[in-house]
């Protein structure tokens, strides 16, 4: 088995389903926010 052509194959396909996400996010105009978070309790979360 080839790890380097693995790695590659896994890689452009993560890239590839997460440009979809990215576009049906934008699509259905869902803000999306990048960052650190924890979740608080109670159905809080801190980003």
């Amino acid at each position: 088995m080839n790890y380097s052509k693995v790695l590659d194959r896994k890689n452009k396909i993560v890239t590839k389903h997460s440009k979809g996400i990215e576009f049906l996010m934008r699509k259905n105009k869902i803000d999306v926010i990048k960052g650190s978070a924890r979740l608080l309790g109670g159905g809080r979360i801190e980003v």
